[in-house]
């Protein structure tokens, strides 16, 4: 691994993985020529064309968390340096061309949005109870879950204050899905994977 010359990183919100994905492809590939990815590993390595007399600019784009949808995403762009000999001159501010781009192409995508129950599961999860629309809290008995307490406090903290139970409506071994129902009238969805627990929407 070449030593980092620079980096930089920022959060992005109210954006799909993919997404986020797709914006940091395109922009490295405006400029630059891949040398590694992995979507599922949140990764992107890139090299400019150097000549012969001069350093490569090896691009690292990295995404957390990776390969799954959250509320928000870090995207961390370092400029690393391979010497190929002589230095001729400084080259192109890479780390702040990207990220520039990147932001540039979130900003002419289609506002995204919010999760869907269906895309919040996965094929394996049992539905224990259907999903509620968003609108006032249902009566009734609310099914919760072990970890029932620990997605309202992250609710809170989140902007939703709960009313009642935060709902399990989908389990498969060590993942559960939980919905919220808030003040304000609105739904939120949480997934919790051994035992940690996140935002979905």
């Amino acid at each position: 691994m070449p030593p980092a010359t620079g980096n930089t990183q920022f959060t992005v919100t109210a954006r799909s993985y993919d997404e986020v994905w797709t914006a940091a492809i395109r922009s490295v590939t405006r400029s630059l020529t891949i040398i590694d990815e992995s979507k599922i590993a949140g990764r992107i390595r890139a090299k400019s064309n150097a000549g012969l007399m001069s350093g490569d600019d090896v691009v690292g784009v990295f995404i957390s968390p990776a390969g799954r949808n959250a509320s928000s995403y870090t995207i961390e762009v370092q400029n690393l340096m391979r010497s190929r000999g002589l230095i001729s001159g400084p080259g192109p501010d890479w780390t702040r061309n990207i990220v520039a781009s990147i932001k540039a192409e979130l900003a002419n995508m289609a506002p995204s949005g919010p999760v869907s129950v269906k895309d919040s599961l996965s094929p394996s999860e049992e539905i224990l109870t259907m999903p509620a629309p968003d609108g006032p809290r249902p009566t009734g008995p609310i099914k919760s879950g072990e970890l029932s307490a620990q997605v309202e406090q992250l609710a809170r903290q989140s902007g939703c204050v709960p009313i009642g139970r935060a709902k399990l409506i989908a389990k498969t071994p060590g993942v559960e899905t939980y919905q919220t129902s808030c003040q304000n009238s609105q739904q939120a969805l949480f997934k919790c994977e051994m035992r940690q627990c996140r935002r979905l929407d």
